[in-house]
Formats: C-alpha cells, structure tokens, sequence
C-alpha cells in the first residue's frame, strides 16, 4: 500500500511540473488545433472561424437562450462537436461542459477533480478536488472570450440555474454519491411508446414529474 501511494504522488508531482512547464496537454474543444500528439500549449493554436461561433454562442446566451437551442444553431449550422468528443451531434450537456471550459478565456486548469479508490470494490470514482490543488496557467492566445465577459455570462447562468440545484452544499444533497441509474422506481425502467427512450424523473424541472429522456435532448416529440 504505501509503495503504490508513494509511486502515484510521485506521477503526479511529475505532472504538475509538466503543466507548470506547459505540458500535458490532452484534449481541446471544437476550435483548437493541436498539431501533434506530444505538443505544448504554446504550439497549439485556435481555428480562425471559431472566434464568431463562440462570439454567437455567448450572444445568445446573454439572452437567456438555453443550452439546448444554442445547441440546436449548431447543428443547423453543422458545426462539428470536436476532435475529442464522443458524440457527433451537439446537446445541451455537452454545450455547458464546452462553455464552462476557462479554456475560453486563456486559462487552462488542471486537478479540478482527484479519483478516490472504492475499497469495497477496488473500482475509482472521481470527485471534487481540494480547492488548494487547482492548477492554473494563463495562455491567453488561446482565449476566444474576453475574461470579463466569460465571468459575467458564468455568473448570469449560475443565477439562472440556481432554483434548479437538488440542495445547498454537497452535504445536503440526498442523491451525493448515488449513481443516476440507481434511482427510485419507476425511474429508468418505464420506456417510452414513440421512441422507445427511458422515462427519467425530473421533467421540465419538476422532481414529480417523469420525462421521455428523448424529449429532453429534442429528440422525440412525446
């Protein structure tokens, strides 16, 4: 036990002297460019006709457009997701993991979140790192939004979102450290009749209410 601890502080003292120095650079969002696999981020670069994409998405945003409209413009505009994303279509999740990226602003981040071993299973889960372990690295050629203006639309959305959060703080959250697909019947097991997608609790805000999961990626008219 303490020989594989003492080796994983140490990984993880090389890496952040690696940030630190400008490496580890390991997957960007759609408008950057990275030319080979082993590049720092000073070599990485920004795509030219990304600044109005991101110029219209904060646009839009101002103006109380949701993730998922914002989202449906890209696909409108064939927009790809990017070189790192899983999925070729955009959404509302994937668009708020996109724009809450400081990356947009010149900032790369590092240690946001820390993997803590389950003992019980030997399996990992991730969660929130200590404030005192963030890295940060100003690199404000790769910057497609003026910091000022990202932290005003963060701070709009996170009021906009507020009424939404299931409790204050992570100690009054019942559903911290559930998995989503353990959830109460009849959640996740009831499908729907036009699509064939899972029923989730939640629908339009309502924590009483069940949803088509298809509805809420704008994929099924039920």
């Amino acid at each position: 036990e303490a020989y594989n601890q003492d080796t994983a502080l140490r990984i993880r003292r090389s890496q952040r002297n690696r940030f630190a120095q400008g490496g580890v650079v390991q997957s960007f969002p759609y408008g950057y460019v990275k030319p080979h696999p082993h590049a720092s981020d000073s070599e990485c670069s920004k795509l030219p006709d990304a600044d109005s994409v991101y110029y219209e998405i904060f646009r839009r945003l101002e103006e109380r457009q949701t993730f998922a409209q914002v989202a449906d413009w890209l696909n409108e505009q064939g927009i790809p997701t990017g070189p790192a994303c899983q999925v070729e279509k955009w959404n509302g999740s994937l668009l708020a993991t996109v724009v809450r990226n400081p990356i947009l602003k010149g900032v790369r981040q590092r240690n946001r979140r820390v993997t803590k071993r389950i003992n019980k299973t030997g399996k990992r889960k991730t969660e929130p790192a200590p404030a005192d372990m963030l890295l940060e690295r100003q690199v404000p050629h790769l910057a497609f939004i003026e910091p000022e203006r990202y932290d005003r639309v963060i701070r709009l959305l996170a009021q906009r979102g507020e009424k939404y959060r299931r409790a204050d703080g992570v100690r009054n959250d019942p559903r911290a450290g559930i998995p989503k697909k353990q959830t109460r019947w009849p959640g996740q097991q009831l499908r729907c009749g036009v699509c064939g997608r899972l029923y989730v609790w939640g629908g339009h805000g309502r924590k009483d209410r069940m949803m088509c999961n298809g509805a809420r990626e704008h994929k099924c008219w039920n």
